[in-house]
């Protein structure tokens, strides 16, 4: 035992005393501070209003169900029975009290990213770190080295785990604290139900033990995770593939949480680790599993399934490392023989020489291969949904497309009155009054709800058009569709972290593998060498962008298609700062802005890796500089409020906005362009030393 507690000290220690774990760690609490302080809704604590109607209608609901039901014995009949006995036990008589900051803590979503990473990052160190630096064969040979090493690590990682999710959580109860304060501190009179997103939580608890609880429910889940992410490391030698098996196990479990994706399988939605996170699966309305034949409350679900997969994941990371300890087993190569022809070998210049660092690197092109795919699968599942509404759209935009307002005016009317009519007959279909003035009530309703949606998009934009023709600014109508997407999918993150791992790999490949004195003495590496490798990089990031940004684009162009590109580009709604560019052309300005956000990037990473000697502190620095700010300034209300975001050219569209804003645009440019390119001197410096020494 005493051996045990030294060997969980010393795990812990090396945690504590690895730089690069505090810097991710201090970086990402941080960043989940801010976010938590700007992204908070201020309206997510607004007094519930009709909750005691509400709750009534719930009861009455479930007891007419389990009227018809009672008899079955089934499932059906116990969860609603379930229903009506918790739910008649919340007090309705009081009166909602006002509740501020805790509606904000509990639905603010983004400290799942943020500890989900860090957790596996640490994890991964506390699994991979022995393996990595051939000390495991050192941890055998100690007494209880097999058993008690494999002990001490899930030990240290569970600590550690815990400790991160205490600290993510406090740190966005911070950045809420900050935000707005916390009314009733305490927790003493305010229920959970005071809050608008938790009006039908079937428990009575208060607003502070539900925070609490939050932070309980958390722990196991990310232990379960951190246990996983941590044994993949472990089992695989390549650290890309064991973070993207990692990567698409969180994904998918995330995945199984989103409703849309799995047509409501309650089943799916609810046994699945990300439910266990969220506060509004665990106290939101009561769900239950069916368990055979009873009906399980979700919530035990989401504790219960989290352990389980601790003492599974647990059990076999256990198990397998014994194994692998004691058992090695090799397979014989088979050998072929044939007769080879030697060739004659070719001589390579330094740009080829650079390229076939990348080539041969498993690490590099994993990566490429990694991002390429999630980039194509994101643009691609991003445009699938073409919801129903905007089909109607596009089919009143092409219905007249190319002609002016004014000229449409009686088939606009005409239309309108239709769909009046519709509302007319739907109304009074509804609600049993008589129809009167309209021939067939029953196809004018149906007419009404299938088109109405599309109608009142097209409406807008009419609306919008003869505010244009006012002004003798006459523009076709056209379906802004896919230019609406293009122009607002911002800065491709995937493209963003292949640049910067591929370009800080390049920059300091020489250095971190010791070869740059050798380059030097080679025959005018002195002098071409830095400079090649910045031609390199160059045609590297090039390449890059054109591969994700055809992934972009095509898909749109493809599923919604960009019609009419004469026309201006004021013709889209809320792109009226940009002029009366055309379309085309400023589809081609967006490409340009993104090729120099990009090229930009280049230098920024070349200027990043001449400071900071270890390639691994230079790629996370730069990923966090242009990454974070485009989640914390995402949905800022105030589009001047972007100017600080380092990737804004790589949105292109994002920079344009900016227009109505001169000063916005100085302090963008300030940060987008001159700060990378005062940060590449150090790189010219370096030029010019080996070129003049």
């Amino acid at each position: 035992m005493q051996d045990f507690g030294r060997n969980l000290k010393f795990e812990l220690l090396k945690l504590l005393r690895n730089r690069m774990i505090i810097i991710v760690s201090v970086v990402l609490l941080t960043a989940n501070m801010v976010a938590a302080y700007r992204l908070c809704d201020v309206e997510n604590d607004a007094k519930t209003e009709y909750y005691a109607q509400g709750v009534a209608a719930v009861i009455k609901d479930a007891e007419s169900r389990y009227g018809a039901e009672e008899g079955k014995n089934g499932f059906t009949a116990r969860y609603y029975k379930m229903i009506a006995d918790k739910y008649s036990k919340l007090r309705t008589d009081k009166e909602p009290e006002a509740v501020t900051g805790y509606g904000q803590y509990l639905s603010y979503i983004y400290v799942d990213l943020f500890l989900l990473s860090c957790c596996a990052f640490c994890a991964a160190f506390t699994f991979r770190r022995e393996k990595e630096t051939g000390e495991m064969q050192t941890l055998y040979a100690y007494k209880h080295g097999r058993r008690g090493y494999a002990a001490v690590k899930l030990t240290a990682c569970a600590i550690t785990t815990t400790v991160l999710v205490l600290l993510f959580c406090l740190s966005s109860f911070t950045g809420v604290f900050v935000r707005g304060g916390f009314v009733d501190f305490t927790g003493g009179g305010a229920r959970l139900q005071d809050l608008k997103a938790f009006i039908y939580a079937p428990n009575e608890i208060s607003v502070l033990s539900a925070v609490l609880v939050s932070v309980l429910y958390k722990i196991p889940v990310c232990i379960a995770l951190a246990f996983f992410a941590g044994g993949v490391s472990y089992l695989f030698n390549s650290g890309a593939l064991a973070a993207a098996v990692s990567a698409v196990f969180m994904y998918g479990s995330y995945m199984l949480n989103n409703r849309s994706y799995i047509n409501k399988n309650a089943f799916l939605r609810n046994c699945n680790l990300f439910a266990s996170i969220r506060p509004s699966n665990i106290f939101g309305e009561l769900r239950c599993i069916n368990v055979f034949g009873f009906a399980i409350p979700a919530y035990v679900v989401n504790i219960v399934l989290p352990l389980l997969l601790i003492v599974f994941f647990g059990a076999v990371f256990f198990e397998l490392h014994l194994n692998r300890a004691s058992v090695t087993i090799k397979l014989p190569k088979l050998k072929f023989k044939r007769k080879r022809k030697i060739k004659q070998a070719k001589p390579h210049g330094l740009f080829a020489y650079e390229f076939r660092k990348i080539f041969k690197s498993k690490l590099c092109v994993a990566v490429i291969a990694l991002t390429l795919i999630a980039g194509a699968i994101v643009s691609v599942i991003s445009v699938r949904a073409f919801p129903y509404p905007e089909q109607v759209y596009k089919k009143y935009c092409e219905r007249w497309q190319g002609r002016y307002c004014y000229e449409i005016e009686d088939e606009y009317n005409a239309e309108q009155k239709k769909i009046n009519d519709g509302f007319e007959a739907y109304s009074a279909m509804r609600y049993g009054r008589p129809v009167e003035g309209i021939d067939n009530p029953v196809q004018a309703a149906d007419y009404y709800i299938a088109n109405y949606e599309g109608f009142r998009l097209f409406r807008e934009k009419y609306e919008r058009l003869i505010e244009l023709h006012e002004q003798d600014k006459d523009t076709p109508i056209l379906f802004e569709g896919g230019y609406r997407r293009f122009f607002e999918s911002g800065a491709d993150i995937f493209l963003i972290l292949s640049a910067v791992f591929l370009c800080t790999y390049l920059a300091t490949y020489d250095r971190v593998n010791n070869t740059e004195s050798v380059m030097t003495t080679t025959k005018k590496g002195r002098g071409k060498l830095p400079w090649i490798k910045f031609a390199a990089l160059m045609t590297v990031s090039g390449a890059l962008y054109a591969a994700f940004t055809l992934i972009t684009f095509l898909p749109i162009l493809f599923k919604f298609g960009m019609a009419l590109p004469y026309a201006d580009t004021y013709a889209v709604p809320g792109f009226e700062a940009c002029g009366g560019m055309s379309l085309g052309r400023y589809v081609a300005l967006m490409f340009i802005l993104r090729f120099i956000g990009v090229v930009l990037l280049c230098l920024f990473c070349c200027g990043i890796s001449s400071l900071i000697k270890n390639h691994i502190t230079a790629m996370a620095a730069t990923a966090w500089i242009y990454v974070i700010p485009i989640f914390l300034l995402k949905n800022a209300e105030n589009k001047a409020a972007r100017c600080v975001e380092p990737s804004l050219l790589l949105d292109g569209s994002g920079f344009m906005q900016l227009f109505s804003s001169p000063g916005a645009v100085a302090v963008s440019i300030l940060i987008c362009v001159v700060i990378p390119c005062i940060l590449f001197i150090p790189f010219i410096r370096k030029v010019i030393k080996w070129n003049f020494r």
